[in-house]
């Protein structure tokens, strides 16, 4: 009696909660692949044509007569946001291509590949080039400043930059770029376990 419960149990459970179909989730997750290279595109293409335009205000802002702790301040902050923007649009162009019809696994690699890449991106961005860039911004303002309560304020002002920026990065990839990664580990661990 209690075999036949048990069937009885374990039948009403699958009923509940059907497999879904490999195919369809395969399909879902090119979908969710799809939107996400175009959502990416479109933030890279923003970032890309901001950054241009900070260059040429920061070109125009250069004096050479101007104090060389304000001018050396410039030329770093410029060098920082170049390689930044370098950065961005190599990743642009290495990235660009999709191949959804590659066989599942091989999608799902591809597209591991493109999530670690964006993250690796961000993860140099901030901590090569944002503090240096800051370092530039203080000594650009303070070379300008005629007040020592002006530097005061302006470091104050970077700090609170700074700490917005790590806790924006840090939200970003806890909240957007890891989750993505782990499910595509998941669903890649999935196939690797099927084809043993």
């Amino acid at each position: 009696m209690e075999l036949e419960e048990l069937k009885a149990l374990y039948q009403q459970a699958k009923a509940a909660h059907p497999r879904k179909d490999p195919h369809a989730i395969m399909l879902e997750t090119k979908r969710k692949a799809e939107e996400r290279e175009r959502d990416f595109k479109r933030q890279q293409r923003t970032q890309i044509l901001c950054g241009l335009f900070c260059l040429v205000c920061m070109a125009t802002w250069y004096r050479r007569e101007g104090p060389l702790l304000a001018n050396a301040g410039l030329i770093l902050m410029f060098l920082c946001l170049a390689a930044m923007l370098a950065g961005s649009i190599i990743l642009k162009y290495r990235l660009r291509e999709s191949h959804p019809w590659l066989p599942e696994e091989e999608f799902l690699a591809e597209q591991r590949k493109k999530i670690a890449a964006r993250i690796a991106l961000l993860r140099r961005n901030v901590r090569w080039f944002f503090i240096p860039s800051m370092l530039g911004f203080l000594a650009w303002q303070a070379g300008l400043s005629h007040s020592a309560q002006m530097v005061a304020a302006l470091v104050v002002a970077a700090g609170l930059a700074s700490a917005g920026t790590f806790w924006f990065y840090r939200w970003k990839l806890r909240t957007d770029l890891l989750p993505i990664l782990e499910d595509i580990d998941r669903e890649l661990e999935s196939f690797r376990n099927k084809s043993k």
